[in-house]
């Protein structure tokens, strides 16, 4: 989280403003206007008066502050944000994350550089062959690579990152979160309601209220079953 002074200092450098509901701008390169998607969860550095030539070399620089534009929305803009996405939605994914001590999930072309130590084989359906390979860091973190399908002739590699050794299971829970994510964000047919009618009972539910684990409820809610009748 950002400190009362890191938010002063960007709202002072900066001076971000919202642009329509999820969306947000800020000022630089002499008073230029950037736009950003208030979920897009891609790394922008603040880095003020001074500018990098890459990630690795900002993130050397203590006064540099690195984050996403899905955190700066939550940090700048609170109560815009909390209108956009459900706060209780999003303080149990960020629970669920914790306890797996899941630091970052990252997408692109280019994976991750590092030895593989052994790997699993989870989604045959997803990445062809089902193998997730698994190695440790330099630095004493895990990472857990895959890749699948996008598009005709396309793919994307998806790199996990732990701070502890992931089982299969904190793999393949970390993938649940991630696709919970992307169907708040990136509603495919219809809007992500959290509230839903049970279609046996009757009931109006709040998904987290369905009895259960992270998947049991997601299961669920897919159904529009409460789970308690």
């Amino acid at each position: 989280m950002l400190t009362l002074e890191q938010k002063q200092k960007i709202i002072n450098f900066y001076h971000p403003q919202m642009e329509g509901k999820n969306n947000f701008s800020i000022l630089k390169d002499n008073n230029k206007k950037y736009y950003f998607n208030g979920f897009n969860r891609t790394k922008m550095v603040l880095g003020f008066e001074q500018t990098f030539s890459s990630l690795e070399e900002a993130q050397k620089d203590p006064t540099t502050i690195i984050i996403t534009p899905f955190e700066f929305f939550q940090e700048i803009f609170p109560q815009e944000f909390e209108k956009a996405f459900d706060k209780r939605t999003y303080d149990y994914l960020k629970t669920c994350k914790e306890n797996l001590r899941l630091i970052d999930v990252k997408y692109g072309h280019d994976g991750e550089d590092f030895e593989k130590q052994f790997s699993y084989r989870i989604w045959a359906d997803l990445t062809g062959s089902g193998v997730v390979e698994v190695g440790q860091l330099e630095n004493g973190n895990w990472v857990a690579e895959f890749s699948y399908r996008c598009g005709i002739d396309d793919y994307v590699i998806v790199d996990m990152y732990f701070e502890k050794k992931p089982t299969k299971k904190d793999i393949t829970t970390a993938k649940l979160i991630e696709n919970i994510f992307d169907h708040l964000i990136f509603p495919r047919w219809e809007p992500f309601h959290m509230t839903f009618t049970c279609w046996e009972c009757g009931s109006t539910v709040h998904w987290l209220d369905i009895p259960g684990s992270l998947e049991k409820k997601w299961e669920c809610y897919q159904e529009k079953y409460c789970n308690c009748c």
